[in-house]
């Protein structure tokens, strides 16, 4: 008597694999807007809605591409961005996203926002600290662009 086994597969359904991606979505960091609609089929996944700015857009895209059972991503987002951003809606941004990162000390940093140029200044101990500070800020809508002078100083004991 011969016995075949068979590895048992398992078939992703489309309300799963949306599900997913709009999971993965929810926990974008990079992603403010609640504005995008998912929809999947066969693999393919189609981003639609509107967001702010086109780093939004990216991230959404990023996120949709990480989610497991994705072969491709259509991303229809369209960017609409805010009518005027000013340098304090920015400087407001900035530090949220700045302690919303548990591997950045916020105590430290201090955020300068010129002219629409995110500045930061403070000293950190590690490398790693003020590269992360530079990320979480990199992607803020309205930005221009950053200028990381923060000093790495490390603690001897």
């Amino acid at each position: 008597m011969q016995t075949t086994l068979k590895a048992k597969q398992s078939k992703t359904t489309n309300k799963e694999l949306r599900d997913r991606v709009e999971r993965h979505l929810e926990w974008e960091s990079e992603l403010i807007s609640t504005d995008i609609g998912v929809a999947a089929d066969h693999g393919i996944v189609t981003l639609t809605g509107s967001v702010k700015c086109e780093s939004e857009k990216l991230a959404a895209e990023r996120a949709a591409k990480r989610t497991f059972g994705v072969k491709g991503v259509a991303n229809d987002i369209t960017v609409i961005p805010p009518s005027e951003v000013t340098d304090s809606d920015i400087a407001a941004t900035a530090v949220a996203a700045l302690e919303a990162h548990s591997n950045i000390p916020c105590k430290d940093i201090i955020v300068i926002v010129k002219g629409k140029n995110i500045y930061l200044d403070g000293r950190v101990e590690w490398k790693f600290e003020k590269e992360a500070a530079e990320k979480a800020v990199d992607h803020i809508c309205g930005a221009k662009g950053v200028i990381n002078n923060i000093e790495v100083i490390p603690i001897l004991e």
